[in-house]
């Protein structure tokens, strides 16, 4: 239960004429008439909240999932919003029960605004879930802290970026190629997300022997060999920082199967890609990269895979991305 916080002294609330209140045919209801000075004052307020000394972090979220639905339009908040998703991966590594909080308006607002960190937010949060997020067979649980399949997640980023870019002077076939642009970009963000989990911390450096997993910015093993096979799944090269990566892994990497597994995804990412390639083709990169993340994410937890039933699920989220 959320504490009442009296406001500071030193907040002045707008002046209030007995003649802006009004009674309802029962003389019971009161209501203040909010002139238009009066809203101004009530919004700043409302968006300065969070900058008070004395401004809970435990409300943030709460405060967020309003000020999105309220000041959709308003680019000021986007580090604030940021802020709350990073403070959602922590209540939810925690294990915190977050259900009655809606955060669809938050999502839309930072899919429209800042949609590359609203989608690093859903990959981390993936990464951060201390329950399961996928069933046996892999199957998105839609009753978990990421009840999103990787087809729902790109038609979010669509869908924003279709609010924020569309025109009603667009051709057909201009809106087509601006999506497919979009979801190369997405692809794109997905592979930068992998591969700076693959990376060194800032100051860590490999000796003769190679590196430690705790140098790593991902220390599991089993995350690092999915990470892998998602750049192999999403088959970008990122203008050689891919395959430089990758090539410094499979020789220092101190988990054998990461290394062998980083040995072929570098072949893999070094192969010529055509560069136009179908939304069907984007879409299919990023749903099998995904589905190496929900594998990660099950077994990391000790949990049992149905190998032969994921399969399945993969095949035919591969049929219809």
């Amino acid at each position: 239960m959320l504490a009442i916080h009296e406001p500071s002294a030193d907040i002045v609330l707008p002046s209030v004429d007995a003649d802006s209140y009004e009674e309802d045919e029962n003389g019971i209801t009161i209501r203040m008439r909010v002139e238009e000075e009066d809203q101004r004052w009530w919004d700043d307020s409302y968006r300065g909240l969070p900058e008070r000394d004395e401004f809970p972090s435990d409300l943030l979220l709460p405060w967020v999932s309003v000020a999105c639905s309220r000041f959709y339009m308003d680019e000021t908040l986007v580090a604030l919003v940021d802020k709350g998703f990073g403070l959602l991966r922590k209540f939810v590594s925690q294990g915190a029960d977050l259900s009655s909080l809606d955060l669809k308006s938050a999502w839309l607002y930072l899919e429209r605004l800042a949609p590359e960190k609203a989608f690093r937010h859903r990959l981390l949060l993936l990464r951060a879930a201390s329950t399961t997020c996928a069933k046996k067979n892999l199957e998105i649980d839609q009753e978990s802290a990421c009840p999103w399949t990787a087809r729902e997640i790109l038609d979010d980023l669509l869908y924003a970026y279709q609010l924020q870019t569309s025109s009603t002077n667009d051709e057909p076939e201009s809106r087509e190629a601006k999506q497919q642009k979009f979801l190369n970009q997405s692809r794109t963000w997905f592979a930068k997300y992998c591969l700076s989990r693959l990376k060194l911390r800032k100051g860590e450096k490999a000796t003769k022997e190679g590196y430690r997993s705790d140098q790593v910015m991902e220390s599991s093993s089993l995350w690092r060999r999915s990470y892998l096979k998602a750049l192999s799944e999403l088959g970008v090269d990122l203008k050689g920082d891919v395959h430089k990566t990758i090539f410094f892994i499979k020789d220092n990497d101190p988990d054998e199967e990461v290394r062998a597994i980083a040995k072929e995804c570098y072949k893999v990412v070094r192969r010529e890609y055509h560069e136009a390639q179908s939304e069907q083709d984007i879409r299919r990169g990023i749903v099998a990269a995904y589905w190496w993340l929900l594998y990660a994410q099950r077994r990391n937890l000790k949990e049992e895979v149905d190998q032969v039933e994921a399969l399945q699920v993969r095949r035919q989220q591969l049929r219809r991305p």
